[in-house]
């Protein structure tokens, strides 16, 4: 219980820094020592959905500054925790496409 509760405290601290990738790694091994640890389980979900909303937002701006690398990387970041998060893949595949015929019209040039 004392590993559980230093990695819960850990992940605590980690959010407050956003610092959020960590802290879901530590939120996990609180979990993982201690099963039964339904805060463990909530703030492993709140971490996630803050973690998923930081790097949507991160790649809309992105995107709505023409960066579509950034985007493209923001994104890949939140569809590798949830797919359907927000129609992240369709978002992505739009951000391709595009990047595809910037780089087909350079090519030409």
């Amino acid at each position: 219980d004392y590993i559980s509760d230093a990695y819960f405290q850990m992940g605590s601290t980690e959010t407050t820094q956003n610092k959020l990738l960590e802290a879901l790694e530590h939120f996990q091994s609180a979990l993982n020592y201690n099963k039964n640890c339904d805060l463990c389980i909530t703030k492993l979900a709140q971490t996630q959905d803050l973690y998923k909303e930081f790097h949507y937002k991160a790649g809309m701006k992105s995107y709505n500054e023409q960066n579509l690398i950034k985007a493209i990387l923001e994104w890949e970041l939140v569809q590798k925790m949830d797919m359907e998060y927000k129609k992240v893949t369709e978002l992505l595949e739009k951000a391709k496409i595009i990047q595809k015929h910037i780089g087909d019209i350079k090519k030409s040039e």
